[in-house]
């Protein structure tokens, strides 16, 4: 009997387990926050906030409309960036709101 790595066996499990879009959608928020403040530094993407991710769509709120302007320029090359350190094309439109007042 010869042992799989854990590499391979762990895809297979999430599948089976019906839990790939909880694991994906974890992925993605913990990846956004990583490749946005890599991009804009700490302090600068710490206005902005990655809600949740479903069905494609990443949310996104940010209380400064600077952040929502750069986002919305940035809106591609951060998407693709995203997709990019996943390894997978999962993030396909950005939804970027508005809180606070």
């Amino acid at each position: 009997m010869s042992w799989d790595s854990i590499k391979k066996i762990m895809p297979q499990a999430i599948q089976k387990s019906g839990i790939r879009e909880q694991v994906t959608a974890v992925r993605v928020l913990q990846i956004s926050e990583q490749v946005l403040g890599a991009r804009w530094g700490q302090e600068r993407a710490s206005l902005v906030v990655f809600v949740s991710f479903a069905s494609g769509i990443l949310k996104i709120q940010t209380a400064s409309p600077a952040a929502m302007q750069m986002l919305g320029k940035e809106r591609l090359d951060i998407t693709n960036a995203i997709n990019h350190a996943l390894g997978q094309r999962a993030v396909v439109k950005m939804d970027i709101r508005s809180s606070g007042f």
